[in-house]
């Protein structure tokens, strides 16, 4: 009985290369949008709250309680937002995704109350959670199958420059431009370079393409060479009620760790400013934590064949709050900030 050629002897096909071609060029594009719209979006809050709540005479809170409303509506729609990403593809959400978000920071831009900037924030947490990882993530997955898991990890070094990248350029710009203007800046980035990104470079694979819009099934991602070591080793729940606890529990990790997450992204330049550090070197030593996210992911970029997530995963959360140590013992010290940013990132 004649068996497959080997991996090692097989000469990959037509459809293998451009495979491979469409996935390169998904990972690049997608880098950008991701760059510029966790840049332009997610750490928007950090640099642009105190401008809008003093442009519109209101507080900081009450801007900061816009964010924390979009997260809110992002959460809530995330199942609505990965089903029409099944069934209409990852490229059109994405790029009408881009659209919204565009629009919503004009109508912050053009806010003559705090009622216009709750309303922008609605839209923006609909749109991020469709041009967001979320969306990106499902896109890689449907273009590169087996290799998913390699693919995200590259396009989260990308992500993870977005706060060095926009941290500064929101900085000068409301150092030379009023933040209604800047807020248009932003606005025609997503407009003129991520939606035309996301349409033509977040498509989907034939294989996706087959699957009915009208099946709920997952598609199945074949494992790596590190997964099945990690189910090897994994006591799977055997009963409804056991993996119904599980997913609870990761459902409270996950939202535990983005709270922290997004209070960061928030606070982290003011924090470091009441520290005692100028508003330039806040600006500097928020913008490393950057680089270290690019620093830890190329680690585990490198070393995910022989690591499996869950092994990534447990002391990465065990290491998540001692990073906060250093602020805690050594006070205003401007070597303690930068130990924080460093080991958070």
């Amino acid at each position: 009985m004649n068996q497959p050629p080997s991996e090692a002897t097989r000469t990959p096909g037509d459809s293998d290369v451009a495979r491979q071609s469409m996935l390169t060029r998904a990972i690049l594009a997608l880098g950008i949008t991701q760059v510029i719209g966790w840049g332009t979006l997610y750490y928007l809050p950090a640099l642009f709250t105190r401008p809008i709540a003093d442009g519109l005479d209101t507080s900081n809170a009450t801007v900061l309680g816009a964010f924390a409303w979009a997260m809110l509506i992002s959460g809530l729609l995330s199942r609505r937002i990965g089903a029409l990403i099944d069934r209409y593809g990852a490229n059109r959400v994405m790029a009408i995704g881009s659209i919204l978000a565009a629009v919503a920071l004009l109508i912050q831009a053009s806010a003559s109350s705090i009622v216009s900037v709750w309303v922008s924030w609605t839209l923006l947490g609909l749109a991020m959670r469709a041009i967001l990882y979320d969306g990106a993530f499902a896109a890689l997955t449907a273009i590169s199958g087996s290799q998913a898991r390699r693919a995200i990890s590259l396009l989260t070094l990308f992500g993870g420059l977005a706060s060095s990248v926009f941290w500064p350029i929101g900085h000068g710009l409301l150092q030379h431009l009023d933040w209604r203007l800047a807020l248009g800046v932003y606005a025609a980035l997503n407009l003129l370079v991520c939606a035309p990104l996301h349409f033509w470079f977040a498509g989907t694979s034939p294989k996706q393409t087959q699957h009915s819009a009208n099946d709920d099934r997952p598609l199945r991602v074949e494992q790596t060479s590190a997964e099945p070591q990690a189910q090897a080793g994994l006591k799977h729940p055997d009963t409804a009620s056991a993996r119904e606890r599980v997913v609870l529990l990761l459902g409270a990790l996950f939202a535990f760790h983005s709270v922290i997450s997004a209070a960061i992204a928030v606070h982290l330049p003011g924090l470091l400013q009441s520290l005692g550090l100028s508003a330039v070197m806040a600006i500097t030593a928020a913008s490393l934590m950057g680089p270290a996210q690019v620093a830890a992911r190329s680690i585990e970029l490198l070393a995910q064949r022989r690591i499996s997530v869950v092994a990534l995963t447990v002391p990465v959360m065990v290491v998540l709050p001692i990073a906060f140590f250093p602020l805690m013992l050594a006070g205003d010290s401007a070597a303690a900030a930068l130990i924080f940013v460093v080991a958070y990132g």
